[in-house]
């Protein structure tokens, strides 16, 4: 018996051996290694014959070894794969021109919770933060936001310089409203700016908003901080003058509030601590005259001017 057919044989006697003792037990998994270095032995000992091995190698062996050496070469080259996927992702990412794509800034709904947190914001550091995540607003809405955070975190100065920049674009000019003026007024009564907040209050009847009474309180307030009695007392003839007639602007124009109890007190206060106790005094009669129900500063800045 030639060599090529004893091998033959004794390795039918192994497949018939593992044939009759496949039902009862399976051999243990073997790894894509162990099963390529099998394959491997069982190609060696057939290597005379092509033909013994195809007839004595089981089919469903020779799959089983294929499959392990695909996986093993997947899970190989997967990495590399995934590497390349990323790759082509960035490329296609990339504009035909070479140019990254060009990114708005945050979605509405980031915006949203930007505004959020805005309107809690107290430090500075945090408001930075937000104001860059922001980027620019869109909104008169975002507007007021950004700068009333500046204002709550004692930075005017940044709160005025948003202000001016929403004015000075084209984009945003039509954003500003009455808020966004009313917000500016309050950066200046922090700032102690009588001058700009007097401004701006008039600046209002100008472009066509309405002034509140709160706009102007706040404008008086700014003029009573730095002494600046006349200036207050101007103020409040705007709100009267329009009731009294004796405004030329009044057919013009009916954006200027009625004075409230907080217009007189603040006035008063102004007048009684420059020293013009005349001038406290009438404000005093005149606003029991309209009707206005003096309260504790009122009583208290006349009393104090007489």
């Amino acid at each position: 018996m030639s060599g090529a057919y004893r091998r033959a044989a004794s390795l039918g006697l192994v497949v018939a051996l593992l044939r009759r003792t496949a039902p009862f037990s399976s051999p243990p998994a073997l790894g894509g290694g162990a099963r390529r270095r099998r394959r491997g032995r069982l190609g060696h000992v057939l290597s005379g014959d092509p033909n013994l091995c195809a007839a004595a190698v089981p089919n469903s062996m020779v799959a089983a070894a294929t499959s392990d050496d695909d996986a093993a070469n997947d899970s190989t080259n997967a990495p590399g794969r995934r590497h390349h996927h990323h790759r082509a992702r960035r490329r296609d990412a990339t504009a035909s021109d070479g140019t990254p794509p060009r990114d708005d800034g945050p979605q509405a709904s980031d915006r949203s919770g930007l505004m959020e947190r805005l309107r809690r914001a107290r430090r500075p550091a945090e408001v930075a933060s937000l104001a860059a995540a922001l980027r620019a607003p869109t909104t008169a809405r975002e507007c007021v936001a950004l700068m009333s955070a500046w204002t709550r975190a004692r930075r005017p100065e940044r709160a005025l310089a948003v202000f001016d920049e929403a004015l000075s674009r084209e984009t945003t000019r039509a954003l500003v409203n009455e808020y966004c003026y009313g917000a500016a007024i309050s950066a200046c009564d922090q700032r102690r700016d009588w001058r700009r907040a007097s401004a701006l209050v008039r600046e209002m009847r100008r472009v066509g908003l309405r002034a509140s009474a709160i706009a102007y309180n706040t404008a008086i307030a700014a003029c009573q901080k730095r002494g600046k009695w006349r200036e207050a007392v101007g103020l409040l003839d705007d709100m009267r003058g329009r009731h009294r007639g004796d405004d030329p602007e009044a057919e013009e124009s009916s954006s200027i509030p009625e004075p409230d109890v907080v217009s007189y007190a603040t006035a008063i206060s102004a007048c009684a601590r420059a020293g013009a106790c005349d001038e406290a005094l009438g404000l005093f009669e005149d606003m029991r005259t309209r009707g206005v129900r003096p309260n504790a500063i009122a009583y208290n800045a006349a009393i104090s001017a007489c």
